[in-house]
C-alpha cells in the first residue's frame, strides 16, 4: 500500500513532493520488507550497527601462512655464568725411572796396618748394572827399610768381572806413595766391591785415605788386551 502511494505521489508530484509528504517517522516500524524494496538499492552505508552484525556471515577458513619476516636485530650480550666450582685434584703420577748416570763414592779415613796379603781396606755394595770402577789409596813405609805396597780392587758375585792391580816400592822413613786403581764389573744381582793390599807381618805396610767411585754407566766397551 505505502509503495502504491509513493508511486501515486511520484506521478503526481515528483520525488520532492514525496520527500515533503512521507518521512521516516510516517513509516512504521517493521512494515516495509525486503519485497517492498529494489534490489541493489540497499548499501551497506545505510544500515545500522545492528543490522551490520545482525547479517555478519560466518567467519571463512583461515587464510595461506605468510611469508616469514625478514632477522630481527642481534640481542646484546647475556651477562657472564656464574664460576663454577673447581675441580678435585687429580691423582699423582707414578715416579720415573732412575737416570742410568749415578755415582757411589765410598770414603775411608782410618788406616789400616797390613800384616798380610789380603787385608780389606774399604768395601761397597753394589746393585744391578754396570759399572766404571776408580780407587785410590796412600801407602806409608813406618820402617827405615825399603818395603813393596800393593793393592788390587776384588768383585763378588759379578759374572764380569776385571781386577786391576796397584803397586809400588816405598823407601824407608815414613815415604809414602798413593796407589790408583780402576776396572769395570757388570753385575746381575747385589755386587761386593773391595778394595784390598798386602803386606806382611815382618813388613806392614799402613794404608789410608781409601776412596772408591762406581760410575753406573749405560753401555761398556772393552778395548785392548
Amino acid at each position: 500500500m505505502i509503495v502504491a502511494v509513493l508511486a501515486l505521489v511520484l506521478a503526481l508530484g515528483g520525488t520532492a513532493t514525496a520527500a515533503k509528504l512521507i518521512t521516516g517517522k510516517q513509516i512504521k516500524n517493521s512494515s516495509l520488507t525486503g519485497a517492498d524494496l529494489k534490489n541493489g538499492s540497499v548499501g551497506p552505508a545505510d544500515l545500522s550497527s545492528a543490522a551490520k552484525s545482525a547479517t555478519k556471515g560466518a567467519a571463512g577458513p583461515a587464510g595461506p601462512a605468510g611469508t616469514p619476516g625478514a632477522a630481527g636485530p642481534k640481542g646484546d650480550t647475556g651477562a657472564p655464568g656464574a664460576k663454577g666450582e673447581a675441580g678435585a685434584a687429580g691423582a699423582n703420577g707414578t715416579n720415573g725411572t732412575n737416570g742410568r748416570t749415578r755415582v757411589v763414592l765410598t770414603r775411608s779415613t782410618d788406616a789400616v796396618s797390613a800384616t798380610t796379603a789380603d787385608n780389606v781396606v774399604l768395601s761397597v755394595n753394589l746393585g744391578t748394572g754396570t759399572y766404571l770402577l776408580q780407587a785410590k789409596v796412600r801407602a806409608s813405609n813406618p820402617a827405615a827399610t825399603d818395603r813393596d805396597a800393593a793393592c788390587r780392587i776384588v768383585t763378588f758375585a759379578a759374572p764380569d768381572t776385571i781386577l786391576d792391580l796397584s803397586q809400588s816400592t816405598l823407601p824407608g822413613v815414613f815415604d809414602f806413595a798413593s796407589l790408583s786403581l780402576q776396572g769395570t764389573v757388570v753385575a746381575a744381582g747385589v755386587a761386593v766391591v773391595q778394595v784390598r793390599c798386602s803386606g806382611t807381618e815382618a813388613e806392614p805396610i799402613s794404608y789410608s785415605r781409601a776412596s772408591l767411585a762406581a760410575t753406573l754407566v749405560d753401555d761398556l766397551v772393552t778395548t785392548g788386551s
